[in-house]
């Protein structure tokens, strides 16, 4: 007779898979410290994520504030292996609180819900920070991307090198915002999202190749 779970049983497969997407609920967790904007990174409108409904990787249609992953692993940063528990459990997301891998409806209609957490919900809007995030995504933003290559030709050396132009200029953008403006450096990819060398992917074939990602090696 087949066993019909009731309660989560902290076993960690859907921490090992990725940390939260955030919604407005959670911004007091943001608030009272529980997590840190070191723990977050902005995935921007337009970058190529997984949708969960859909099952399939598509463009994101809105921002989207998640818990890290740790170094190159989609794994959540506040997941303990050791403990084989999450360092926050007591007060972990909404996300988290409501999935249930024995019963996916409840995160099904949360995912539907248009209330997610984004950097407007974060930063004030006539603060200093909004302007540096506001100019950031006119010189760096995805919809440039998608036009150098709706209207370039990608097997062009012309197209890619601006495209790698664009990526080294990123990079410079976050430099210089870490140095000039004070802001720490673990925190810019709360701020500012992904580099866009690895934001692009998804975008063309090309820009996960060696030949594209050498240019960003170590960074």
């Amino acid at each position: 007779m087949p066993v019909t779970r009731k309660e989560c049983i902290r076993c960690g497969t859907c921490c090992h898979k990725g940390g939260p997407g955030l919604h407005v609920e959670d911004k007091q967790l943001i608030e009272s410290r529980v997590l840190e904007p070191g723990d977050l990174v902005c995935f921007r409108k337009g970058e190529f994520a997984f949708d969960q409904l859909g099952q399939r990787v598509a463009p994101l249609e809105r921002e989207l504030i998640k818990i890290r992953g740790k170094g190159g692993s989609w794994e959540c940063c506040l997941y303990d292996p050791q403990a084989k528990g999450c360092r926050i459990y007591q007060n972990r997301p909404l996300e988290c609180r409501t999935l249930m891998c024995w019963d996916t409806g409840p995160m099904e209609e949360l995912m539907q819900r248009d209330d997610r957490l984004t950097r407007a919900h974060l930063v004030a809007e006539d603060s200093a920070m909004a302007q540096l995030i506001h100019l950031h995504e006119e010189q760096c933003g995805l919809d440039r991307v998608a036009a150098l290559i709706r209207e370039g030709d990608m097997q062009s050396a012309a197209t890619r090198q601006e495209l790698i132009d664009l990526c080294l200029y990123d990079l410079s953008f976050r430099e210089v915002v870490v140095e000039q403006a004070g802001l720490q450096e673990n925190i810019v990819e709360c701020f500012l999202g992904r580099p866009l060398f690895r934001a692009v992917l998804g975008y063309d074939p090309w820009l996960g190749s060696q030949d594209f990602l050498g240019h960003f090696a170590n960074r």
